[in-house]
């Protein structure tokens, strides 16, 4: 059953699933692991970020801390990667 359910969802787009799952943390008071290389994506989610680079934690802390002034290289390069962020996290609000 989560098969079909991640096929389904890996077809919308992204801020539309990220908008539904909002809509259930704030609603329903839930909590969720997202993963992610899609930095501005993870910072409209998150009020918390941790960052994993092949397998091993390197940096973890408050969205707005981990996207502003990133500590490890790894989280630089992903940033880096990154056109352009939200100016803030929806999860924040």
């Amino acid at each position: 059953m989560s098969e079909s359910i991640d096929w389904v969802a890996s077809g919308a787009s992204p801020f539309f699933f990220a908008s539904v799952q909002v809509g259930l943390e704030r609603e329903h008071g839930l909590t969720h692991l997202f993963i992610s290389h899609s930095m501005p994506l993870v910072r409209y989610l998150s009020t918390r970020i941790a960052v994993m680079e092949r397998g091993r934690l390197v940096e973890i802390g408050e969205a707005e801390a981990i996207c502003s002034a990133p500590q490890m290289p790894y989280t630089q390069r992903l940033l880096a990667a990154t056109p352009e962020l939200p100016a803030t996290s929806a999860a924040a609000e």
